[in-house]
């Protein structure tokens, strides 16, 4: 059950620069208690945070802030355990991670072809960001996805450094996943847009 939270009036960007340098790592620390991994307590600290740039400016100012968002990073941290129900299967996420950057790299190389600004190309980066959020929305439910070694493995690597306190475990026998999965996903994409789309499309 979610913890009751206070209303907070969206402070001035040089004040919630302060607040995020002050407060970052408790929220991290009690986003990663509850998700058990780095990268979601990540994903937790830029909610909580973008929760707080977009409050209403009559809501009552908050009291205690480290309280407030300490109880804001639990909350968001339940939210996302509860939708997520994510389940460990090797195998499966393994799949899954192939899939989606499979599809990621195949419809970027079939937009950009022969780097021409022509159809979707003419729209620049709309179309890949596009992309990236329906690859999450139909895909990312067993792993977060990656879809990019780089957005596992930096955090995970950060993670086992720092001496954060409180810290869990890298979780590196899981680190491979993501890394191998979205690698192979991308060069089954290259192979198949050379072999089908190059030589069948003449393009």
């Amino acid at each position: 059950m979610a913890v009751p939270m206070e209303s907070a009036t969206p402070p001035p960007s040089t004040d919630l620069e302060q607040i995020f340098r002050e407060h970052h790592g408790l929220v991290f620390r009690a986003a990663y208690r509850i998700t058990g991994n780095a990268g979601d307590a990540e994903d937790v600290l830029q909610t909580v945070f973008l929760r707080m740039v977009k409050r209403d400016a009559t809501a009552d100012p908050v009291g205690n802030m480290a309280s407030f968002l300490h109880r804001a990073a639990v909350n968001a941290a339940l939210d996302l355990m509860r939708t997520r129900q994510n389940i460990r299967n090797i195998p499966l996420n393994f799949v899954s991670e192939v899939i989606g950057t499979f599809v990621l790299v195949f419809v970027v190389l079939a937009i950009g072809t022969n780097g021409s600004a022509v159809g979707l190309a003419a729209l620049g980066a709309l179309p890949v960001a596009l992309l990236v959020w329906s690859i999450g929305l139909s895909l990312g439910g067993t792993t977060g996805y990656a879809i990019n070694p780089a957005r596992d493995l930096g955090p995970r690597i950060i993670h086992a450094i720092l001496p954060i306190p409180g810290k869990g475990d890298s979780d590196w026998s899981y680190s491979w996943v993501p890394v191998a999965g979205p690698v192979v996903g991308g060069i089954l994409a290259a192979v198949v847009y050379g072999a089908v789309w190059i030589n069948t499309m003449g393009m």
